[in-house]
């Protein structure tokens, strides 16, 4: 995942969740990885608590950093209330 627009110390990719699954050759199976706001979230030094930064973040879906398959872009609205850490 990365932010559309990346903000001072961001990394320009985050891993925010993975699952492992074998498949035989040629076979297809759907999968389900759930991202909490913590995945979006980043640490707020004044208000010493982790923030949901709303905007454009890029999914992607891939073997590997370096062998990316699918990519998406999301939008992320302003949350209520605080991820907990």
């Amino acid at each position: 995942m990365a932010p559309a627009s990346p903000g001072t110390g961001d990394p320009p990719l985050a891993l925010r969740g993975f699952t492992t699954l074998s498949l035989a050759p040629g076979a297809r199976r759907t999968v389900t990885i759930t991202l909490d706001p913590r995945a979006f979230s980043a640490w707020d030094e004044a208000a010493k608590a982790w923030r949901v930064r709303p905007g454009r973040y890029r999914l992607m879906v891939g073997a590997s950093a370096a062998d990316i398959r699918a990519v998406r872009d999301i939008e992320v609205e302003a949350a209520v209330g605080n991820p907990q850490p």
